[in-house]
């Protein structure tokens, strides 16, 4: 149960009596208030720290990133010469909006994970990941531009048994990102003031 404040016996400020008398309790509390404040900020700095590598990813300009180790192999592919991109970006420069629910909906490992634009190094890019053993810390599909774009096979028996959480739309939408953009920076704003009150 937490520490209530002290009362003194008759009205008015605390004496010098009651303050020694009630030390404990007080100690209590304040040790309660700092502890509440430390925790309060330690929050407010780690979602500064979220959003300021969200807005330093945004830019000026352009979408959401995608997670670090569709990164990594995205650009381990890209040192060895096998053009791929994240299946995000993909999605945004090369489909057609009005298609991006219906890709994302048929192949949603495919757009959160590794397009490889060119269809003939698939095969050493499947090679070269398995060579290197990245270990990522998340599923990262790959597949080729073709098989993001493929039709869902008719009859698929996982048909209703799996669904989709509707995605953050500034991950392929320019509109979006820029919405996305200077909400953070509000926020960011909003939470600094809160940091220098604190």
């Amino acid at each position: 149960e937490p520490a209530r404040a002290p009362r003194p016996a008759a009205d008015g400020p605390l004496t010098v009596e009651d303050l020694d008398r009630f030390a404990d309790e007080l100690r209590a509390l304040l040790d309660t208030a700092v502890s509440s404040a430390e925790r309060h900020l330690f929050d407010l700095r780690t979602a500064a720290a979220d959003d300021t590598r969200i807005l330093g990813a945004l830019g000026d300009g352009g979408l959401l990133p995608p997670g670090p180790d569709v990164l990594a192999t995205v650009e381990f592919l890209g040192e060895h010469g096998i053009p791929a991109l994240p299946g995000w970006r993909y999605l945004a420069q090369a489909v057609d909006p009005a298609d991006h629910a219906r890709v994302l909906a048929a192949r949603p490992e495919l757009v959160d994970g590794v397009v490889i634009t060119d269809p003939d190094t698939h095969a050493r890019a499947r090679q070269v990941l398995a060579d290197a053993a990245l270990l990522p810390r998340s599923a990262v599909a790959v597949g080729t531009a073709a098989a993001l774009l493929a039709p869902t096979p008719a009859g698929d028996l996982t048909e209703g048994a799996i669904f989709l959480v509707t995605p953050n739309p500034a991950m392929h939408d320019e509109h979006a990102a820029d919405d996305e953009r200077q909400a953070l920076r509000a926020r960011a704003t909003e939470r600094d003031e809160e940091i220098r009150r604190l």
